[in-house]
């Protein structure tokens, strides 16, 4: 995902993949992520390859960010996100 328009949705359509999704900052602002965690930040592009190799030699770490950022996307699930409307709307 090198480039987009608009809201940063295609961040969470690529989290829901349980991939490790490397991105700058500004990619993923207005989200509560963590470097390392469930995504990798990294601000400088010269940097890209080297998290690339890094986590092609770790496949724990690789695994783990994956199944950390699939759980992170269910949060913004549509089902959990619009339940509430559903709840108003029964009123």
């Amino acid at each position: 995902m090198m480039s987009g328009t608009g809201t940063s949705l295609k961040i969470i359509e690529g989290t829901d993949y349980g991939k490790v999704i490397l991105g700058t900052t500004v990619a993923f602002r207005g989200y509560p992520v963590k470097s390392q965690h469930e995504v990798i930040i990294c601000d400088c592009l010269d940097n890209f390859l080297s998290h690339i190799a890094n986590l092609l030699h770790d496949e724990q770490k690789k695994q783990g960010i994956g199944c950390n950022t699939r759980e992170f996307a269910q949060d913004y699930d549509y089902r959990t996100l619009y339940s509430l409307y559903k709840e108003l709307i029964e009123l």
